[in-house]
């Protein structure tokens, strides 16, 4: 939650690929993934996002993403799974 809070506020931002924040960076691009514990792997991300241009690319990108997580984008997609999932037991 954490993570698509900052996105929305345009920030870029390093992630390790465990739990929703590397899931949904993995997916989308987001933000910058790096090994949990390796040092040149933070400090490779660190110093991609000193480059202005690329931060705030990135920064961008990552508002866009964290556009479709809002209460609303969320609440349809599950609503419609739902419904998707209700459709197919009927005709199981």
């Amino acid at each position: 939650m954490v993570t698509i809070e900052a996105m929305a506020a345009g920030l870029p931002c390093i992630v390790t690929p465990m739990g929703s924040a590397g899931l949904v960076s993995e997916r989308t691009g987001g933000a910058l993934i790096v090994k949990p514990g390796d040092v040149d792997s933070i400090a490779g991300a660190i110093r991609q996002m000193a480059d202005e241009p690329a931060r705030a690319a990135m920064g961008r990108q990552a508002r866009d993403i964290a556009a479709g997580f809002t209460w609303q984008h969320v609440g349809k997609r599950r609503g419609d799974a739902i419904v998707r999932l209700r459709e197919q037991l009927r005709r199981a």
